[in-house]
């Protein structure tokens, strides 16, 4: 086995992901390639065994497809160590999500070596890996189909950048023809195989890198200086650039998760100028990434919106994020009955997409929760949060005292 030692800063950036033409996923390539004889597939070279960590609970699995070219493999060390470097890379993104309150995972359904020679640019071979019939890796896409791969990576060792993605703008599977990958394995360590998946997942940069993903808030979040409100800590998340030797480290953006006492990123409707939730951004695309590649379409019970917010007084506004894959929402109201020394609870139910309620409220103490649902099941409750509520997320109206 060859064991690199790798200085992080010596590793270049991920190039800037590709959009999409269209709402079909019609790829612009950046070069047109000329057609050859196509490649075939080495059958011995092919591992099909799913590697998703077992009795991982999480509602989405993105199956994952690597290919690599036979440079790369003999680079690593031979096949079982390019294939040990891919599936260690799988783990570190799989252990990524579940730090970051991401509720998915990858699961590797196949890696095979892929008869095709770096030409020195990634945007040509990413072109290439696409592209169905340019006869060049053609092979790639019965493969993918075989094993309905959502997603397909190709390790290169083209070394301008430490990979390239096209990139999902609205969450759709009509991004299925455009979710495909290239990364150099030089590069693992540094969470570049995460970091390109998470364009495909709707993620972009951090904000002074990036133009925007699915979402208004789909960038990463990185802090360079350690100043307020980072608690002296600096640090840059999986989808961000450098700055300086700031160390990029294994979370995607999650306001709501801490790194070493620091929020790892910034809320959406606190600062919408400045917003970074990649966390909050994969957990609203996961339906449809997973649903690249499907017999038909996969039914899962829905994940919990994002904490929701509650602007109090005697005309309530509640507000929370709209998930993937809901029927509905219930928007689950709690009274204090001071007497009994006890919350009672009503639910209003309302349709999918909807991401708000005004309610008119009577004198007492309240608060809010909201889960999505759907024909499987229901998601965990989001708690409404807001300036003045109590620790417990209540809130008093008409001067009753809320409970601390």
């Amino acid at each position: 086995m060859l064991i690199y030692r790798v200085d992080p800063a010596q590793i270049p950036p991920e190039a800037a992901p590709l959009q999409v033409a269209g709402e079909n996923g019609t790829i612009q390539s950046p070069e047109p390639a000329a057609p050859k004889a196509p490649d075939a597939l080495d059958s011995s070279l092919v591992s099909t065994t799913s590697t998703v960590s077992a009795g991982l609970d999480v509602p989405y699995q993105h199956d994952l497809l690597v290919v690599y070219t036979p440079r790369a493999a003999a680079n690593a060390g031979g096949q079982a160590s390019i294939q040990g470097a891919i599936s260690n890379a799988v783990a570190a993104a799989n252990a990524g999500y579940s730090q970051s309150g991401i509720a998915l995972s990858l699961n590797l359904v196949g890696m095979a070596e892929t008869p095709y020679a770096e030409n020195g640019d990634f945007y040509t071979s990413l072109a290439r890996l696409s592209g169905t019939q340019d006869g060049y890796m053609d092979e790639i896409h019965a493969l993918r189909d075989r094993l309905k791969a959502d997603i397909v990576i190709l390790a290169s060792e083209d070394s301008s950048w430490c990979g390239l993605a096209y990139m999902m703008g609205a969450p759709s599977t009509g991004f299925a023809p455009s979710a495909f990958g290239v990364v150099r394995p030089l590069c693992f360590s540094n969470h570049s195989l995460a970091h390109e998946i998470g364009h495909i997942q709707g993620n972009d940069h951090d904000r002074l890198n990036g133009i925007g993903g699915s979402f208004p808030w789909s960038f990463g979040y990185r802090t360079c200086d350690g100043t307020a409100p980072t608690n002296g800590q600096s640090f840059r998340s999986i989808m961000s650039y450098s700055c300086g030797s700031v160390p990029r480290i294994n979370y995607f953006s999650n306001p709501r998760v801490l790194f070493n006492g620091a929020a790892m990123g910034i809320d959406y409707e606190t600062d919408p100028a400045n917003a970074a939730d990649n966390a909050r951004s994969m957990t609203a695309t996961a339906a449809a990434v997973a649903g690249f590649r499907t017999d038909a379409p996969v039914l899962y019970a829905p994940v919990a919106p994002a904490p929701a917010s509650v602007a109090p007084g005697s005309l309530a506004v509640i507000q929370w994020t709209n998930v993937a894959n809901e029927t509905g929402y219930d928007v689950i109201r709690e009274t204090w009955n001071s007497r009994k020394n006890l919350w009672s609870a009503t639910t209003t139910r309302v349709a999918a997409d909807t991401t708000s309620l005004t309610a008119s409220l009577a004198s007492g103490t309240y608060r809010y929760r909201v889960r999505a649902f759907n024909a499987v099941g229901t998601s965990n409750p989001a708690s409404a949060l807001c300036a003045t509520c109590g620790s417990d997320g209540s809130f008093s109206v008409a001067g009753s005292k809320s409970r601390k």
